[in-house]
């Protein structure tokens, strides 16, 4: 069975829109979040975890590495801040917004605990090392990954801790040229993307990856 995900919004559920140069908070966000008279946003990343990103809204006095939190628009109850910068330096943001060429929507949660706002996106395999430059991932990078050989050939995908994985014994004789990832902290997550990206692979090729054909279905 094809695994329920989606980055396609709840109805009536808060929801930020990332493009390019910004995003946008929805009407139906800042009433929720009460912050109508929110004046700066700071926005928080995790380093373990691309997929995870954290809103926090102030009023009055500029924090440090804040942005404006403004009015979309003279009759809009939506909020916008500009990002360029922000997003085209992130890894996966950047990338995401480039390749759709348009607003990507995801729903905004409430964190009780660290009380803060998040989305989690979608993640792309966005980071890239090289098979003769592995020693650049680093040693504590842990998520999804695939292995492509020098045709661009899509030998395996799995999870996990990056670096371990691809020093499992028998791996350096797999072929591969490319190793592309995501961080990704929660194992329920990484393990529901691998399988995402898994059966979306056999759906459109109507097998899976050489490595698994030849392996088996076994391997982290």
């Amino acid at each position: 069975m094809r695994p329920s995900i989606t980055t396609t919004v709840p109805d009536g559920a808060p929801s930020v829109s990332i493009k390019a140069d910004a995003m946008t908070f929805s009407a139906k966000f800042v009433e929720v979040a009460n912050v109508e008279n929110a004046e700066w946003c700071q926005i928080i990343e995790k380093d373990d975890d691309d997929c995870w990103i954290g809103f926090k809204f102030i009023e009055g006095e500029k924090p440090r590495d804040s942005l404006r939190f403004a009015a979309n628009g003279s009759d809009s109850k939506s909020r916008i801040i500009r990002t360029g910068a922000f997003i085209n330096g992130g890894p996966l943001l950047g990338q995401a917004a480039h390749r759709e060429r348009r607003e990507i929507t995801f729903e905004l949660i409430f964190d009780t605990r660290n009380k803060l706002w998040f989305a989690r996106l979608r993640p792309t395999f966005e980071r890239l090392a090289l098979y003769e430059n592995s020693s650049s991932i680093p040693a504590e990078a842990k998520g999804i990954y695939r292995y492509l050989d020098v045709n661009g050939e899509l030998l395996y995908i799995g999870s996990g801790e990056i670096r371990d994985c691809l020093a499992a014994r028998g791996r350096d004789e797999w072929g591969i040229h490319k190793i592309e990832y995501s961080n990704i902290a929660d194992d329920e997550t990484l393990l529901t993307w691998t399988h995402y990206y898994a059966t979306e692979y056999r759906s459109k090729h109507g097998e899976m990856p050489a490595i698994k054909r030849i392996k088996g279905h076994q391997l982290p």
